[in-house]
């Protein structure tokens, strides 16, 4: 009896361990997506670089520190 007990409880165990290794797998899946459309050949593209430069050096963005303040509105050329 204390055998299927402990036999029970190993496989409700493993059970949730599976079920949340599989969603913490889907949670990091879905992180890893572009949430964010490409936004088209006609508008203008800014990039923070993972070093904190901003690419073009001419983009209306100011640095301090780490922050980022848009200086002014982003227009189509």
């Amino acid at each position: 009896m204390v055998q299927m007990k402990r036999t029970a409880l190993a496989l409700k165990f493993t059970l949730a361990l599976l079920t949340l290794t599989l969603a913490g797998a889907f949670i990091v899946s879905q992180a890893k997506a572009n949430f964010f459309p490409d936004p088209g050949p006609d508008l203008p593209r800014i990039y923070i670089r993972k070093d904190g430069n901003i690419d073009p050096e001419t983009a209306t963005i100011e640095k301090t520190g780490n922050l980022y303040k848009l200086t002014d509105n982003i227009l189509l050329h």
